[in-house]
């Protein structure tokens, strides 16, 4: 009889492949355990989702503990600990890219790490392990991503010198969401890390987000109006919430992609600045390298009506973060 494959290592052999269970008969003996506990107040649909990260964290948790431990010591040098929030199909994505290709920076993609922190169960050197094998992951498809690819040539992606600054670039509905449900998760964060945690909330002109989610998503303008401002009203609730005070050691960085792409190098000089790491010319020019010279609206590309454009324009002047934008700019 073969041996059993160890699963969950960097190290797995990949010619040894473990036996799948089915997806549709494991999501229905998942059902029936969530049925069989009773958790009334969540959808089907809700409690399978959770039932699936439970899992997933699980096995995050169980693979990370022995190479976490022995990588430990690279972690030492960290103090900051940063995630994006806000809305997808703003830009962040490059800019979380960028931010992967520095020597002191790892920057992870949709890892969703504030679930980590929310269960209260992961060391800071376990999630730091995590966040480095999804960095690694992106780095050898060349940090491909919703149809583009954001390798920066000549630089560290899924690599560094001296760690300083690690985070990650969650789903934005998944971190936006958490931090409102939870308002205690930013002290989680800093008291788990003893990092100083810093947020990057990237903005894009909310017309070509919301064609862009439509014609991504094959969705309705209308259904997606309704979305990016529900949401944005969230993200204003968590906003408001955060520490003011000079001693916090949480702190916010706001960027507008439209300002971004028209001078990269003086926005990643001062990201990189907010997280306190230092940067050379080298680095900056081959990130500059990768950014495209114009924003691209596709707001053009879908058709809106003019009570849908005047809606949007409306609901603009209930959110501050963005004051400012219209259909034509």
């Amino acid at each position: 009889m073969p041996p059993r494959p160890e699963s969950g290592t960097l190290g797995d052999n990949p010619t040894l492949k473990a036996r799948r269970i089915p997806r549709r008969n494991a999501m229905n003996a998942m059902e029936q355990l969530l049925t069989f506990l009773g958790r009334p107040r969540f959808s089907r649909r809700e409690r399978v989702r959770r039932t699936w990260e439970w899992i997933a964290s699980a096995k995050d948790y169980v693979t990370s503990c022995y190479p976490a431990a022995k990588a430990r010591r690279d972690f030492d040098t960290i103090r900051t600990y940063f995630t994006f929030i806000g809305i997808g199909r703003s830009g962040s994505t490059l800019i979380e890219s960028l931010l992967d290709a520095h020597p002191n920076i790892i920057c992870a993609n949709r890892q969703n790490a504030l679930r980590y922190f929310e269960t209260g169960l992961f060391r800071s050197f376990q999630i730091y392990y995590l966040l480095i094998r999804n960095s690694r992951r992106m780095a050898a498809v060349n940090r491909r991503s919703g149809g583009y690819a954001y390798s920066v040539p000549n630089q560290w992606q899924g690599r560094y010198t001296q760690l300083t600054a690690i985070g990650d670039k969650p789903m934005m509905s998944f971190a936006i969401s958490r931090l409102d449900a939870k308002p205690w998760l930013p002290a989680r964060v800093v008291d788990v890390t003893g990092a100083e945690l810093k947020l990057i909330h990237v903005i894009r002109n909310p017309y070509d987000v919301i064609a862009t989610r439509s014609l991504r998503y094959h969705t309705t303008i209308e259904a997606e109006i309704a979305g990016y401002f529900a949401t944005s009203a969230t993200t204003v609730q968590v906003l408001n919430r955060l520490p003011h005070d000079a001693n916090s050691r949480v702190s916010l960085f706001q960027s507008r992609h439209e300002a971004f792409i028209a001078d990269p190098e003086l926005r990643l000089r001062s990201l990189c600045a907010f997280l306190s790491v230092e940067v050379d010319d080298t680095y900056i020019m081959d990130c500059v390298g990768i950014v495209n010279a114009t924003p691209h609206k596709s707001r053009f590309k879908v058709q809106w009506d003019a009570a849908s454009i005047k809606k949007v324009q409306g609901e603009i002047q209930n959110i501050p973060f963005l004051s400012g934008y219209d259909y034509d700019a």
